[in-house]
């Protein structure tokens, strides 16, 4: 810039009069364009260095959420996957969860010390215990016991 401004000064000892005011208008308006142009080219620097910054806040981001959604993932199959072992758990009309077969047993003629509601509770899922014959009307109180279940 200094330069521009030199060449410019030495440019103007060469020319008169009128001439010498446009020379300097125009020099004038070199220099302001000069100004403008260093100016906007810092405000670009800035807006670069904002923008790559930005960048890398999105790319963290990015990085952080890739990280949550395989831990959810990660949650996911533990919450959906049965513990490991040999064991069984009641069956729900029918269904078993993969991994699982499907066994059903029964007990009948059962003796109850009486055949009510708090004796007797009707079922869960395919498990039940109902009555042997006619419920609660003659003793003694019967029961049948079915159980459904689901072992692996």
């Amino acid at each position: 810039m200094f330069a521009i401004y030199l060449s410019l000064i030495l440019c103007s000892s060469f020319v008169k009069g009128e001439e010498l005011d446009e020379f300097a208008k125009l020099q004038n308006a070199v220099l302001i364009l000069q100004h403008r142009v260093t100016t906007t080219e810092g405000q670009l620097e800035r807006t670069q260095t904002k923008l790559t910054q930005a960048e890398v806040k999105r790319v963290q981001s990015d990085m952080k959420l890739t990280q949550a959604e395989r831990q959810l993932a990660q949650l996911q199959t533990k919450l959906t996957a049965w513990p490991s072992g040999n064991y069984c758990i009641l069956s729900n009309y029918g269904y078993c969860p993969t991994g699982f077969r499907k066994s059903s047993g029964y007990m009948r003629a059962v003796s109850l010390y009486a055949a009510t509601s708090t004796f007797i509770r009707q079922s869960f899922g395919d498990t039940k215990i109902q009555c042997h014959g006619p419920c609660g009307r003659t003793k003694p109180w019967i029961a049948e016991l079915y159980i459904s279940t689901c072992c692996k």
